[in-house]
């Protein structure tokens, strides 16, 4: 993975995710990101299994690559980062952040441990008349 972004709209996308993100201490990998870089599109998910969310951001990417991240620590770094370009890189398995005044390394999870996401398939819309309800 190789991103770069605009401090704005990861800090934007980040707080976005972490609102759906788990405060389960029993699965701790519910307290996690999923952001994959893919064709200028950097996408960001997080879950508590009852709620998932992926936001997708604009971005200039040079290699696509996936990582699964604490979600806290990475909210907490992006805001504190000044404004500009930030750099998103993979190193030895471990997601890189810097930015022209900082860097900082944040150590990844397995990404099959990651829950699946479930996606809506507009195809597959079932409609059904609200009087079928109303007894």
């Amino acid at each position: 993975m190789n991103v770069d972004i605009t401090k704005e709209r990861l800090e934007a996308a980040v707080v976005l995710a972490d609102r759906i993100a788990g405060r389960n201490q029993s699965l701790p990998i519910l307290k996690c990101f999923y952001i994959e870089a893919k064709k200028n599109t950097l996408s960001i998910r997080s879950t508590n299994l009852d709620l998932g969310i992926r936001i997708e951001v604009p971005t200039k990417t040079g290699a696509e690559g996936a990582v699964v991240v604490p979600g806290a620590p990475l909210k907490n770094l992006v805001s504190s980062l000044g404004e500009g370009f930030i750099k998103l890189t993979m190193k030895a398995g471990n997601l890189f952040l810097s930015n022209s005044t900082t860097s900082t390394t944040i150590k990844s999870y397995p990404q099959d441990e990651f829950p699946a996401i479930p996606e809506v398939v507009p195809e597959s819309t079932v409609i059904i008349n609200p009087k079928d309800f109303v007894a």
